[in-house]
């Protein structure tokens, strides 16, 4: 694993590593030949995204485009960095700040996903607004991700991965059974309060 740039109020876990593996593993055992893009959701500084660029060296060349989508301007500069410290310059990038791509691309995509934590109303803040941010998501905006994610469900082949962790954000699971999603839970063994939830589009 490289060595990633972050801010000073934040500190990713291992979270991001864990579900890089699941989902880099999951493409390198059944993907076919065509071209495919990355988007890496609630990215903070890019951990996800990268690690799953270094876990696909067989693949990689197929790659046309990663996206790194994050709600807080504070991680835009960390982003960048460790994308120029990693070397994606063959790999076209975009990255969006508090907004949504518009994609209307019949290539495979492949979405990754590590949200906060908390919706606004549970758990205890810290007081620290932009630490807070990493944790905490407003009911509105979760909604805002489920229902983008079922429009680019419309146009795209793929199959995404995202992240919970049980009891604390189990309101991911409840909103994805809302939808026409037909998802798949996936437990981790060696760590029994993550879950990873699936979907092949």
């Amino acid at each position: 694993m490289i060595k990633y740039l972050q801010p000073n109020f934040y500190h990713f876990s291992q979270d991001p590593i864990l579900l890089a593996q699941f989902a880099s593993e999951r493409i390198n055992n059944s993907f076919s030949n065509r071209n495919f893009n990355l988007i890496d959701m609630c990215c903070g500084c890019g951990v996800s995204g990268l690690e799953m660029i270094q876990r696909l060296p067989s693949v990689r060349s197929r790659l046309k485009k990663v996206i790194f989508i994050e709600k807080q301007l504070e991680f835009l500069s960390f982003i960048e960095k460790n994308i120029n410290n990693f070397k994606v310059d063959q790999t076209p990038v975009e990255i969006f700040i508090n907004s949504l791509p518009h994609l209307d691309s019949a290539e495979i995509t492949f979405l990754i996903c590590n949200p906060p934590f908390y919706i606004d109303g549970q758990g205890r803040k810290s007081g620290n607004n932009q630490k807070d941010q990493c944790s905490f998501m407003e009911q509105g905006q979760a909604k805002k991700i489920i229902d983008w994610m079922v429009e680019i469900k419309k146009v795209l082949d793929g199959e995404f991965f995202f992240m919970f962790i049980l009891p604390i954000n189990s309101f991911w699971l409840e909103m994805f059974r809302e939808t026409n999603f037909q998802i798949k839970v996936n437990k981790l063994s060696e760590f029994p309060q993550r879950e990873i939830i699936s979907n092949i589009y």
